[in-house]
């Protein structure tokens, strides 16, 4: 469970640093 939900988490702040970059630019 632990594994899992870390990949998830990570896998959500790659995307979150993507839609960061279209919507903060820098």
């Amino acid at each position: 469970m632990g594994h899992t939900f870390f990949i998830h988490v990570n896998q959500s702040i790659k995307l979150y640093a993507i839609v960061c970059d279209i919507i903060c630019p820098q």
